[in-house]
């Protein structure tokens, strides 16, 4: 994670490249001196320890913002109930909008698409 306090971090900090990082493939691993083993798996439990605490930090600053959208969202007077009327509406729209549906309803009886749409 970066080091500026109260900011989230950049794409850079918090994407692993096993290329950039000069990750090593088992064969080579396998081809260290026990010394240089042991080194290498201390990095890597150091990179572990910290990845662990980046993580648990992310999801205390998810959980802190969805339940200040929550608090949002009742003080707007948006409910569950609106909210999943909204996200099926949206739904039967992008179904009815599909490419996929046209020759669907070209072929079905209009009588039985009344029950469907």
């Amino acid at each position: 994670m970066n080091n500026n306090q109260g900011q989230l971090p950049t794409d850079q900090d918090t994407f692993y490249d096993p290329v950039e990082d000069g990750a090593h493939d088992n064969r080579e691993v396998n081809e260290l001196t026990p010394e240089e083993r042991a080194r290498l798996q201390e990095e890597w439990k150091q990179e572990l320890t910290k990845t662990e605490e980046e993580i648990d930090t992310l999801r205390r600053v998810l959980g802190s913002k969805l339940r200040h959208a929550q608090e949002l969202k009742r003080k707007l007077g948006v409910t569950v109930w609106s909210e999943v009327q909204s996200d099926l509406a949206e739904g039967i729209k992008t179904v009815r909008e599909s490419s996929a549906l046209v020759p669907i309803l070209e072929r079905v009886p209009l009588s039985l698409l009344v029950y469907f749409v």
